[in-house]
C-alpha cells in the first residue's frame, strides 16, 4: 500500500457557469437593459471596453475622476457600469465630472447595473476591466474576452495573479489590493491598460483567451474532459445502484423486467410505452402538449405520479432533490394504486390489439371501409360512399 491509496479521487469539472440565470432581470429595468444592448448593437465588432466591478465595486469621486481621465485619454468606446458607493446619497452619474457625458456621448455609455453575461457575450465587446470575481473570470474566458485586472477585496488578487502571471490571459492594472488599498490608480495607468488590451501588438493574450474559450466549450460537451469527469463522479457515486448514459434505447429499457418506474417529459411515445409495458410514470413535462398528457395521466386516469404538471408556470423553477426523491420512492412502491392501474391498462392494451380485441376490430372496419370506398371510386354508380 502506497501513500496515494487513501487519497480520494479528484474530479476536474468546469467551467461551471450559469448561462441561463435570470438574476439580472430581477434588478435591471427591462427598458434600460434594452437600451444598453441596443447601444452595443450599434458599435463595431470588438471595439468596446466594458468596465464593471461587481456588486460591491463602487468608487469615490477621486477614483471616478481618474477613470474618466483614463477613458478620455484612451479614446476607446466604452460601457461603464458605475455603482453608487454605499451610504452615499449621490447617484452614479452625479459623481461624474461636469461635461463628461456630453463629451463622450458618441463613444461611451454610463449605466448603473448592467446585464454582465449578455454584455461580455456581445460581439462588440473586445475588453473587460474587472475586479476579477470568479463569475467575471469565467465569463471572460467562456466568451473569449481578455480581462484587465483591478482587484478590490477577498480572493480576487489570487485570481488576478493566476490570470496575468500564471496563464498569460489578462493584463495587469492592479493585482494586490491589500498593499495598494489606499492608492488611487491614475488616469494615465488606466488609459494605458485599456489601449493595451484593445490595441496592443500582442493583443494581451487575446489569442490565448480565444483558445481557452473554445476549449472550455469543448470540455463541457459530450466527450469533453469536464463531461467525462462529471460522469465519472456520478458513476462512482452510483456504481452500486445506477448508471448514467447519453442516448438510451427507450423501448428496450422500458420492456426490461428490471425497470419499475419511468421519470419522463411525457411525450406521446413515452406515454404509450409506459402503458404498453406496464411501467408507472413520473410526470415532468417541459414543452408543447406534454403538460396535457401529464395532466391526463395523473388527474384524469390516475396512471402517473406527479412531479410537475405545468411547465409554463414553473419554467424558471428548479425542481428540488427532495421532491425528486419523494416522487421516485412513491412510484417505486410495489403496492401503490398507480402501479396496479398501469398493469391493468397494459394488459387491456395488449388485449385490444389482439384478434378479437377492440382495436383489432376497429382497424378491420377501417380497412373494409377503405376498400369499399376504393371500389366505389372505380365504379361511381355502384353505391354511395361510406365514411
Amino acid at each position: 500500500m502506497n501513500d496515494f491509496d487513501s487519497v480520494p479521487p479528484v474530479y476536474t469539472v468546469g467551467p461551471v457557469i450559469d448561462l441561463e440565470s435570470q438574476s439580472d432581470k430581477l434588478v435591471l429595468d427591462v427598458t434600460r437593459r434594452n437600451e444598453i444592448m441596443k447601444w452595443l448593437d450599434d458599435q463595431p465588432d470588438s471595439s468596446v471596453v466594458f468596465l464593471c466591478f461587481g456588486s460591491w465595486g463602487s468608487f469615490g469621486e477621486e477614483r471616478v475622476k481618474e477613470i474618466v481621465i483614463g477613458l478620455e485619454q484612451s479614446g476607446v468606446r466604452f460601457l461603464w457600469s458605475l455603482r453608487k458607493p454605499p451610504l452615499e446619497d449621490k447617484f452614479e452619474e452625479e459623481i461624474l465630472p461636469n461635461g463628461f457625458l456630453e463629451k463622450t456621448k458618441e463613444i461611451g455609455l454610463v449605466c448603473g447595473w448592467a446585464p454582465q453575461k449578455e454584455v461580455v457575450a456581445h460581439k462588440s465587446v473586445g475588453g473587460f476591466v474587472s475586479h476579477c470575481g470568479w463569475n467575471s473570470i469565467l465569463e471572460s474566458l467562456w466568451f473569449g474576452v481578455p480581462i484587465v485586472t483591478w482587484t478590490m477585496y477577498a480572493e480576487q488578487q489570487l485570481k488576478a495573479f493566476q490570470m496575468v502571471k500564471d496563464l498569460g490571459m489578462g493584463l495587469e492594472l492592479k493585482l494586490d489590493y491589500k498593499s495598494t488599498g489606499g492608492e488611487v490608480v491614475s488616469g494615465d495607468e488606466i488609459a494605458e491598460a485599456i489601449k493595451c488590451v484593445m490595441y496592443g501588438a500582442k493583443k494581451v493574450g487575446k489569442k490565448r483567451v480565444k483558445e481557452v474559450s473554445e476549449n472550455s466549450r469543448l470540455a463541457v460537451m459530450e466527450g469533453g474532459s469536464s463531461f467525462n469527469s462529471y460522469r465519472g463522479l456520478i458513476d462512482d457515486r452510483t456504481k452500486k445502484m445506477g448508471t448514467v448514459c447519453g442516448w438510451a434505447p427507450q423501448k428496450a429499457v422500458l420492456a426490461h423486467k428490471s425497470v419499475g418506474g419511468f421519470v419522463s417529459h411525457c411525450g406521446w411515445n413515452s406515454i404509450l410505452e409506459s402503458l404498453w409495458f406496464g411501467v408507472p410514470i413520473v410526470t415532468w413535462p417541459m414543452y408543447a402538449e406534454q403538460q396535457i398528457n401529464a395532466f391526463q395521466m395523473v388527474k384524469d386516469l390516475g396512471l402517473g405520479v406527479e412531479l410537475r404538471l405545468d411547465y409554463r408556470n414553473t419554467s424558471g423553477e428548479v425542481v428540488l432533490g427532495d421532491e425528486i426523491a419523494s416522487a421516485i420512492k412513491c412510484v417505486m412502491e410495489s403496492d401503490n394504486e398507480v402501479r396496479k392501474k398501469v398493469k391493468e391498462k397494459s394488459e387491456k392494451s395488449r388485449s385490444a390489439v389482439m384478434e378479437g380485441g377492440s382495436s383489432f376490430a376497429a382497424y378491420g372496419e377501417l380497412i373494409e371501409n377503405l376498400l369499399r370506398n376504393m371500389s366505389c371510386e372505380a365504379n361511381p354508380n355502384s353505391q354511395t360512399l361510406t365514411y
